[in-house]
């Protein structure tokens, strides 16, 4: 009974972690997705309320996050040649998204995510840089 229900909660567990609920690429992810050479590509816009004894700031992001980009993982580290594609995928989305008015951001936030494993085993690198829009 006891290898029941643990065989149970493995196969409840495993069907969980394989869910698969995502979104459509848009155009701009398909495209960053074949240039970098990358698994997946996400693009959000986050606008985030902090507020801190009665005093409200807000954060007005976009984020994109690119995981297993090959393009720029194997070169991370030239630090010159990391800046430069970091500095092309900031220039590219803000000239993608420079007439649409229901994307105002302040800042571009770009995640250069490294993962390695599998399921549980999983362990992740990141890479974050940030960048001030440019009007």
């Amino acid at each position: 009974m006891r290898q029941i229900v643990l065989f149970l909660f493995t196969l409840v567990i495993l069907l969980v972690q394989c869910k698969d609920d995502t979104i459509p690429p848009t155009e701009i992810e398909k495209f960053l997705a074949n240039r970098y050479q990358s698994d997946k590509v996400v693009l959000t816009h986050n606008k985030v309320k902090t507020t801190t004894d009665g005093l409200s700031t807000y954060e007005n992001f976009l984020l994109i996050e690119l995981y297993n980009p090959k393009a720029i993982i194997e070169t991370k580290f030239n630090s010159r040649i990391l800046n430069n594609n970091c500095e092309e995928i900031s220039n590219f989305l803000q000239d993608s998204i420079k007439f649409s008015t229901e994307l105002d951001y302040l800042d571009l936030k770009i995640k250069i995510i490294d993962q390695k494993g599998f399921f549980v085993f999983k362990s992740e690198e990141v890479l974050e840089r940030i960048y001030r829009r440019k009007y």
